[in-house]
């Protein structure tokens, strides 16, 4: 074998592998320029790719922090629409009241408005027991039952008593920069006066429920003193309906903190997002002029190769 026919033979394999490095090469940036980002593997830019990791990280956590946001709004929302339709029903129970005070209204009528204060104590126990998916919202951390419990007289078939069989801890959820926010508000604060209750409230004397039940006694009893007397029951509707309004504003407030830090997320991730395609995407102009000079470079090494090829052939006759 000639030394020749050798050194062609080299020359060959070198040639086939530049024109396989630039053929990867041209692979690598129609790839960068396809997808718009400059970092497809950590070996492209180390640096670049380790800060890329920590900014989708970043951007992870925040998007963790919007969902539980996103979820405590949902959860005050409910319970706010719950508390509206507690206002009203308690509204209409005070209408009844000042209305069965009025000295032209007759026994039977009194017997009428009993009734329908039937009804409304039945549906303030439904709002109470209100659920959003099968969670129920007004009985502190216990949501896998009805947190207040109806009695009913056998005969009558009317409901004589209320009772919560909720527990005492508010639920919360861990902002991103307010720490813990209350997104819940207590059914009832028995065993815990310390925090407010929204239908029973120990610290006032509040219960909607014994309050309606008391007046639609009175008015079966046809006890006009009893409704609006010096101590008669509208001053307890006033107290009652003061504690419904104040659970409002307490969830208004969590609203407005909950509103804030979700402000500030949206803020960070656009930031971060900002900071993310600074890093990662592509200069396309940049790599189109580097894929064509790619291009030349690998079809003059396809010309070289020729010649070189050629000559060797003729060398070799």
């Amino acid at each position: 074998m000639s030394i020749g026919r050798v050194g062609n033979n080299q020359l060959t394999r070198q040639l086939m592998a530049n024109l396989k490095t630039q053929l990867t090469q041209q692979e690598r940036l129609f790839e960068q320029i396809s997808s718009n980002k400059r970092i497809l593997r950590a070996s492209d830019d180390p640096t670049g790719a380790s800060i890329s990791m920590n900014l989708h990280d970043q951007l992870n956590m925040l998007e963790e922090y919007d969902n539980v946001i996103s979820s405590g709004d949902v959860w005050t929302n409910v319970t706010n629409t719950a508390l509206d339709s507690g206002v009203s029903t308690w509204k209409r129970v005070n209408e009844v009241a000042i209305s069965a005070a009025d000295g032209t209204k007759t026994a039977a009528d009194r017997q009428g408005m009993a009734e329908e204060l039937e009804q409304l104590l039945q549906h303030m126990v439904q709002i109470a027991n209100t659920t959003h998916g099968d969670r129920y919202i007004f009985g502190g951390s216990s949501t896998d039952t009805p947190p207040f419990r109806s009695e009913i007289d056998a005969n009558t078939g009317k409901v004589t008593g209320v009772f919560y069989e909720g527990n005492n801890q508010v639920r919360k959820v861990k902002t991103k920069e307010e720490g813990t926010v209350d997104i819940g508000v207590l059914g009832s604060n028995a065993g815990s006066p310390d925090k407010p209750g929204s239908f029973i409230d120990s610290r006032t004397g509040t219960n909607v429920f014994k309050t309606i039940i008391d007046l639609r006694d009175k008015l079966l009893n046809n006890d006009i003193s009893g409704i609006s007397g010096a101590n008669g029951i509208i001053k307890d509707i006033e107290t009652a309906s003061q504690s419904l309004v104040s659970s409002q504003v307490r969830l208004g407030g969590s609203q407005e903190v909950l509103q804030l830090d979700r402000n500030r997320i949206i803020e960070q991730t656009s930031d971060v997002g900002q900071f993310l395609s600074e890093v990662e995407e592509a200069d396309i102009a940049k790599l189109i002029l580097e894929l064509n000079n790619a291009q030349n470079v690998y079809e003059a090494a396809l010309a070289a190769g020729g010649r070189l090829l050629q000559t060797g052939l003729l060398n070799f006759i």
